[in-house]
């Protein structure tokens, strides 16, 4: 399974990482959304952890743009601040497949939230 970070506060985003590989995951860390939109088309991932307040391209945009590729593909999202428009992300098919986790959150916590998404349905 691979997992895509993206984070633009490097200890977060290096710990994140860090955690993921330690679970067996493949990671691929980006520093901004458009990082980590560049890194998805050209290898998309199973399920993206992403900050929504991010330089170059924010996280709903990121959002946005990779579910136009894979609609199916579970994301956590992981905020300080309530969006303006959770709406959004959580709307249709996307809610069954979108958490938002708010900071300050236990790396752990998002890690099981990802394990969850990725089990398989019984």
């Amino acid at each position: 399974m691979h997992v895509l970070v993206a984070e633009d506060d490097p200890i977060i985003r290096e710990a994140l990482a860090g955690m993921f590989a330690l679970e067996g995951y493949r990671v691929t860390a980006a520093c901004d959304g458009g990082e980590a939109l560049s890194v998805f088309e050209q290898d998309p991932c199973d399920v993206l952890v992403t900050d929504l307040r991010m330089p170059v391209l924010d996280g709903h945009a990121l959002i946005r743009s990779t579910r136009r590729q894979r609609p199916d593909m579970p994301v956590v999202v992981v905020t300080g601040n309530l969006p303006k428009n959770a709406a959004e992300l959580l709307d249709g098919d996307a809610r069954r497949k979108t958490a938002i986790l708010f900071k300050p959150v236990a790396f752990e916590a998002i890690v099981s939230t990802v394990k969850a998404f990725m089990a398989p349905a019984t």
